[in-house]
């Protein structure tokens, strides 16, 4: 056998079973610590939430919007700028405790959530296809998404097709932010979170 077909059995996704062995390990190692910062990976759909708890002491959490979530110890290259995103997420999650980690239904999500009474906040990292990170409060009220989706119904209802992009900072290929109808993408992922 040649390197490239050990190379080639390498996870690309995560099955419901790899996200449910994921959320038991990261209540065992995350739950419980103070959200001290968010930062962005080296892609624009990488994040990492550092943690800090007596029980368990410093933590981080990534997660790869459509791709991975998982604890790390390893430090990673961080961009000298958060992204708009990033900031929002600091702006609502950091200086909060990380209460609870659960997977969503039957479903390749996780909600992370943050912080207590009418200050919770969720992180719902949706880690199918393209995925998403969505930021909700505490009555599920979508106040960030990574990527915005977009749906062209016909006249009968039915979704025709389904075109997303990525609003951050305006980058080639992606739209820029308000370039879209602002309404179409929080209903399509209330809708989402509303069926889980």
């Amino acid at each position: 056998r040649g390197a490239a077909t050990g190379a080639a059995a390498m996870k690309q996704k995560m099955s419901l079973m790899d996200v449910a062995a994921v959320v038991a390990d990261i209540r065992a190692t995350c739950t419980g610590g103070m959200v001290k910062n968010i930062y962005n990976g080296l892609s624009s759909r990488t994040f990492i939430l550092r943690l800090q708890s007596k029980r368990v002491g410093k933590a981080m959490l990534l997660f790869e919007s459509g791709v991975r979530i998982h604890p790390t110890r390893f430090e990673r290259e961080k961009p000298s700028m958060p992204s708009g995103f990033v900031a929002k997420l600091r702006k609502h999650v950091r200086g909060k405790m990380l209460n609870s980690v659960r997977q969503l239904g039957r479903d390749r999500i996780v909600d992370l959530e943050c912080g207590t009474g009418d200050g919770v906040h969720h992180i719902i990292v949706e880690l199918y296809a393209g995925g998403n990170v969505i930021l909700t409060d505490a009555d599920w009220r979508i106040l960030a998404l990574l990527r915005t989706v977009a749906l062209d119904v016909a006249a009968d209802g039915q979704a025709t097709k389904v075109s997303a992009a990525r609003g951050q900072r305006g980058k080639r290929g992606g739209a820029k932010p308000g370039a879209a109808d602002a309404e179409e993408p929080r209903n399509v992922a209330a809708w989402r979170v509303g069926e889980l």
